[in-house]
């Protein structure tokens, strides 16, 4: 009867354990996404700088074209 309540404990430790390591991988998952979402973030705006560099530019040679 010991052994049966001693495994019974055994096993609800590593349920336990199973969980936090769960927990964890989940963790590990949210942190990449964010950095993932942070890369496209700033991607997305060295995008855009250099179409509004590129869109003054065009302004600019069109003012001079119109002399």
């Amino acid at each position: 009867l010991e052994t049966i309540e001693a495994k019974k404990l055994e096993l609800e430790e590593r349920k336990q354990d199973m969980e936090a390591e769960r927990l964890e991988l989940e963790k590990a998952k949210e942190a990449k996404r964010q950095d993932m979402d942070e890369r496209r973030l700033k991607l997305e705006e060295k995008r855009l700088e250099k179409e509004t560099q590129r869109a003054m530019f065009q302004l600019i040679w069109a003012g001079l074209a119109k002399g």
